[in-house]
């Protein structure tokens, strides 16, 4: 019987150390020698596998997104069992890279902003976070006068935006974007959850 090669494996440990790569070294440090070392391949097999050292990037961009998936179902169940629920407040700055308990969003902004200008799947990853990040920011205006919301919803979504950039270009620490977040929701009367937040210590998990 012919021997069976289970290439979903290989992919799936391809995946995993482009994002251990890309954490590591940043976008810089992915190349097919690197990746194929931490998964004790030649890199000629991952050149093999892959037909192209160009569809790396994705692969990492894949694996983190997957993380952030299983970390938002995990805080989902816990608060179908009684956890303390997360406020919109938490979840608008789980976008953000930067905090040391989500490092997959870090691997998530250094890959997308490095390639949203050159390739379509990356532009596509960055439409949707925008688009779930416009909603949050909705939500968190949405106890505001139905003249001030939207302006205000848009502010918050543009200043959540820089921060992420400055974040990932080692200009603003996470601590800081989250105090800056935080003190703006509450001056600007948006939603409960921005005072409640300074009670329990900050964001948590969940994507």
């Amino acid at each position: 019987m012919p021997k069976l090669v289970d290439y979903s494996d290989r992919f799936e440990a391809l995946r995993e150390a482009v994002y251990v790569v890309t954490l590591r070294d940043g976008v810089e440090g992915i190349n097919l020698a690197a990746v194929a070392t931490e998964v004790y391949m030649s890199a000629r097999t991952v050149q093999r596998l892959l037909g192209s050292a160009k569809a790396l990037p994705l692969l990492g961009l894949q694996w983190a997104e997957r993380k952030a998936r299983r970390r938002a179902f995990d805080l989902h169940r816990q608060e179908r069992t009684g956890g303390t629920p997360q406020s919109d407040l938490d979840a608008i700055l789980e976008t953000l890279p930067g905090h040391p308990e989500r490092e997959d969003r870090t691997v998530w902004w250094r890959i997308v902003t490095a390639f949203e200008g050159s390739r379509d799947w990356a532009r596509t990853a960055r439409a949707d976070q925008l688009t779930g990040l416009a909603h949050g920011c909705e939500t968190i205006m949405a106890t505001l006068d139905a003249e001030d919301r939207p302006f205000e919803a848009r502010r918050l979504e543009l200043l959540l935006t820089g921060a992420g950039h400055q974040i990932s270009s080692g200009r603003l620490s996470y601590e800081e974007a989250e105090s800056v977040v935080a003190r703006h929701v509450r001056a600007v009367g948006g939603s409960v959850a921005a005072s409640s937040h300074t009670c329990h210590g900050g964001a948590t998990s969940a994507a």
